[in-house]
């Protein structure tokens, strides 16, 4: 059995259960006890990430909710899986990313971490690049919906229920943008936009002006 100790910020969306199921945690990578996993989940870009990590000796777990680059992944071997921990998942599965070097292995300890909180996994394609498909499609729609509160096209709430009666979706956008981290949305889109070469990720004004 693997032990694991969570690197996290306050305003986390998983901090409370990571709090409530007793998982180590502490301030920085560097206070991580030399036989634990590092799980960092705080809301970092991936270039930023990428250079605090450099140099750590033990494995990683991630999270990537801010996009990721995979060829990239080379500079730091020791990163074992990312998941999207900062996007709310209804039905509590999570994409998760598994570097192919053991990759037996690392599905094996992202697995036993995500239990811990009760959550499924689902091991994506190795294709699979740029950021994971449920935040990526779950940001798009939470930046229209900022724009239609700009063009006042329709309450919150009435936007929250056209979008659960219209195509069934589990929540709204106001509400799922609740339950996530907005400013990790905001560094996706930006990511996107930057790496994709292309303005469809135009942030809204007011996710700027919320975070």
């Amino acid at each position: 059995m693997s032990s694991f100790y969570v690197v996290i910020e306050e305003n986390h969306p998983l901090k409370e259960l990571i709090i409530k199921n007793k998982i180590p945690r502490g301030p920085s990578p560097t206070s991580c006890p030399k036989d634990h996993i590092l799980v960092d989940l705080r809301i970092l870009s991936f270039e930023d990430r990428l250079d605090d990590l450099e140099g750590f000796p033990g494995p990683i777990i991630a999270d990537a909710t801010t996009g990721f680059l995979k060829n990239t992944l080379s500079t730091n071997k020791n990163i074992k899986a990312l998941f999207p921990s900062a996007f709310f998942s209804p039905t509590s599965t999570y994409e998760v990313w598994v570097n192919p070097n053991n990759a037996n292995e690392n599905q094996k300890i992202s697995q036993e971490f995500l239990s811990k909180l009760d959550f499924k996994t689902y091991f994506v394609n190795d294709q699979l690049n740029y950021s994971f498909i449920l935040p990526r499609i779950g940001a798009m729609l939470i930046n229209e919906y900022f724009f239609s509160k700009e063009e006042k096209l329709a309450t919150t709430s009435d936007i929250d229920q056209a979008l659960k009666f219209g195509v069934n979706y589990p929540l709204g956008p106001d509400e799922w943008k609740n339950k996530s981290s907005l400013e990790a949305l905001a560094y996706l889109l930006q990511f996107l936009g930057k790496h994709k070469k292309t303005t469809r990720y135009q942030m809204a004004d007011e996710i700027s002006e919320q975070i």
